[in-house]
């Protein structure tokens, strides 16, 4: 926990979530095509829209996990049954 620096001497904690970053892409269709492959292999997945310079980049993240250990897991999993070098990311 986090002591706020708000006048009503509120608590806050910082939640934090790791994801894996399955693979990114520069069309949607692809990156959606990835992460309904997942989907079918029993994975969470979300799609990341992100701007890039004058474009756009389209993120498959699986997960979240609570722990970065576990996301390392997940990351491992994909690797060996999905064939994807996948990078374990923080997320607020």
């Amino acid at each position: 926990l986090r002591r706020s620096s708000a006048a009503s001497d509120v608590y806050t904690r910082q939640i934090t979530r790791w994801l894996v970053q399955g693979g990114s892409f520069g069309q949607e269709i692809h990156a959606s095509g990835l992460s309904d492959r997942l989907k079918a292999a029993g994975y969470a997945t979300r799609l990341q829209h992100v701007a890039i310079g004058k474009g756009y980049a389209y993120r498959v993240l699986v997960g979240p996990s609570g722990t970065r250990i576990e996301a390392e897991k997940n990351a491992a999993r994909l690797k060996s049954g999905q064939q994807l070098a996948g990078m374990v990311i923080e997320f607020p």
